[in-house]
C-alpha cells in the first residue's frame, strides 16, 4: 500500500512540476546560443568578457528570476497538496486509507524531496547550459580546488561535504513545511493563514538560535575580522559553524517531524 501512496503522490502533480523544469532548461539552452557568440567574438578580439556587460546582465536577471519562480512554484505546489489531501476535502479519503500516519507523511514527504532534488538538479544543470561558453565556469572549478586546499580538505570531500549539506538543508525545509501546516490546522478557521503565520514564527526562532551560535562561537568575530581583508575564501572557523548549524538542523528536524507524526495521528482536525 505503502507503493500505492507513493505513487499517487507522484502523478498528482508530476506533469505541471516537469515542464515549469523543462521551461527553465530551454531557457537556458536558448540563451547559452545567444552568449556562445558575444563570448567566442571578445576572445577573437582579445578583450575581456566582463560580467557587467549587457547580454550577461539580462540573461543572468532572466535566470535568477526563474530559478526563483520554478523553485517558489514547486514548492507551494507541494506544500498546498499536502493541506489539501492531509486537511482538506481529500483528506477524509486520506485517513481512511489502511496506513499508518508515518507512512503518509514518508509518502508525501519522499516525493516532495524528490521533487527538491530534481530543483537543485535542474538549476546545475541549466547553469552549465547557459554558462558552458563562458571562461567563467572554468575560474569557479579553479575556485573550489583552491578553496578545498584552503581548507584542508580534499576536493571530492568538500563535494560530498555540501552534497550531504545539501539534503540535510532539504529534509529540514520539508520538516519545517509541514509541521507548520500541521500546527496551523490545529485551528478551527483561518487554517492556511495560521499555517503562514506558524511558519515565519518558527522561522525567526530558529533563525535567533542559529544567531546564539555563531555568537557563542569564534566564527563571528572571524568574519567581522575578515570583512576588514581581502581574502577570497571564507574567513576561520567555516567548517566549525556548519558542524554546529548541522547539528542545530538534525534536532529540530526531529522536533518538526515529532510534532507532525503526533499531531496527524492525535490531534486531526479536518476542514
Amino acid at each position: 500500500m505503502l507503493g500505492k501512496l507513493i505513487k499517487r503522490e507522484w502523478t498528482s502533480n508530476y506533469k505541471g512540476l516537469l515542464l515549469l523544469h523543462a521551461g527553465l532548461l530551454l531557457l537556458c539552452t536558448i540563451g547559452h546560443f545567444i552568449l556562445a557568440p558575444y563570448v567566442h567574438s571578445a576572445i577573437a578580439n582579445s578583450n575581456d568578457v566582463s560580467v557587467s556587460s549587457a547580454p550577461y546582465m539580462i540573461l543572468m536577471t532572466a535566470y535568477i528570476l526563474a530559478i526563483i519562480a520554478v523553485s517558489f512554484a514547486t514548492q507551494l505546489i507541494m506544500v498546498f497538496r499536502y493541506y489539501r489531501t492531509m486537511y482538506g476535502k481529500e483528506g477524509y479519503l486520506t485517513h481512511t486509507l489502511p496506513v499508518t500516519p508515518v507512512q503518509i507523511l514518508f509518502s508525501k514527504g519522499l516525493i516532495f524531496f524528490v521533487w527538491y532534488v530534481i530543483d537543485f538538479a535542474v538549476i546545475i544543470v541549466s547553469a552549465c547550459l547557459l554558462f558552458s561558453a563562458s571562461p567563467f565556469q572554468a575560474e569557479l572549478l579553479t575556485y573550489v580546488d583552491d578553496l578545498a586546499a584552503h581548507m584542508g580538505i580534499s576536493t571530492g570531500f568538500l563535494y560530498g561535504f555540501v552534497i550531504g549539506y545539501m539534503i540535510l538543508a532539504i529534509i529540514y525545509a520539508i520538516s519545517m513545511f509541514y509541521c507548520s501546516v500541521n500546527i496551523g490546522c490545529l485551528f478551527h478557521t483561518h487554517k492556511i493563514v495560521a499555517s503562514i503565520v506558524t511558519y515565519f514564527l518558527i522561522y525567526i526562532v530558529t533563525q535567533i538560535l542559529s544567531t546564539i551560535i555563531l555568537m557563542c562561537t569564534s566564527y563571528l568575530p572571524n568574519v567581522l575580522n575578515a570583512s576588514n581583508q581581502s581574502s577570497p575564501y571564507p574567513p576561520d572557523g567555516f567548517k566549525d559553524i556548519f558542524g554546529y548549524t548541522g547539528i542545530l538542523s538534525v534536532v529540530l528536524c526531529i522536533v518538526f517531524i515529532t510534532v507532525s507524526g503526533y499531531i496527524s495521528s492525535r490531534k486531526l482536525n479536518l476542514d
